[in-house]
């Protein structure tokens, strides 16, 4: 699944301790534990917006 590797790489750079679990189902859903400071939530939603709109990955 190309985009769950952009996810986790893309991740991984700005929160080297994440771990990434990326599933196909029905709904979206993105669990980060210990992500709790707003910064860092705005962050994750930025990077993942980034992802979905940025198509260069499927090349």
């Amino acid at each position: 699944m190309l985009f769950g590797k952009e996810v986790h790489k893309r991740l991984t750079a700005l929160f080297p301790e994440a771990v990434v679990q990326v599933r196909h189902g029905s709904y979206t859903k993105i669990v980060m534990p210990g992500v709790n400071v707003d910064e860092d939530q705005r962050r994750l939603n930025d990077l993942l917006q980034n992802v979905w709109e940025d198509d260069s990955w499927l090349h």
